[in-house]
């Protein structure tokens, strides 16, 4: 229910106003990394905006996707640029919505907002060996007052996942043994 009126609240953000071309950027970052069994972590940064100044950012709604047999989503929180707002995170089993719309006045954000910023953070955990790109599949913004901010140039990234040998399972592999040639010296 939520996530319907989250999606609806932002396409009536864009419906009110009419397209704007501001030129920002949708960066992941780091682009790279290579993990094994730890979690990597994906910040997803806006830049290009007004610096304290119009156009700031009111809404977002992007869809990140990955391969989900290489990593998969552990958590994901929002930045705080968008002052009080309602956010909303939905999850499948290769993406990842995410939903964001300010209710703050115009002039707050404006204020509020630099130039660049966190817009949220996502953390992975490998699962499979490979390299899972972490990519946009859909992405809508606007900004404070309600204008879509059209042709964000996009910046993805990728995770490399070396090794997902678990750790217990080998630690208990190795005690078990070594209990056992305990066993045997003990005997003799």
């Amino acid at each position: 229910m939520f996530k319907h009126f989250s999606t609806l609240l932002v396409a009536f953000a864009i419906a009110t106003g009419c397209g704007t071309a501001h030129s920002v950027t949708l960066s992941m970052v780091p682009s790279s990394q290579t993990i094994s069994t730890t979690e990597a972590q994906v910040n997803l940064f806006i830049s290009e905006l007004g610096d304290f100044m119009a156009p700031a950012l009111g809404a977002f709604d992007v869809e990140i996707t990955y391969d989900n047999s290489i990593v998969s989503l552990s958590s994901a929180s929002f930045g705080t640029w968008l002052g009080q707002s309602m956010q909303t995170v939905t999850e499948s089993a290769a993406s990842v919505q995410l939903i964001e719309v300010s209710l703050e006045p115009t002039d707050f954000l404006n204020d509020l907002q630099p130039g660049n910023f966190l817009l949220a953070t996502l953390h992975f955990k490998g699962v499979g060996v490979g390299t899972s790109e972490v990519g946009f599949s859909s992405v809508v913004l606007s900004d404070a007052l309600g204008n879509e901010i059209l042709n964000p140039a996009l910046e993805p990234a990728s995770i490399v996942v070396e090794s997902v040998v678990p750790v217990p399972a080998s630690v208990w592999l190795f005690g078990s043994g070594l209990l056992g040639l305990v066993g045997i010296a003990r005997s003799k």
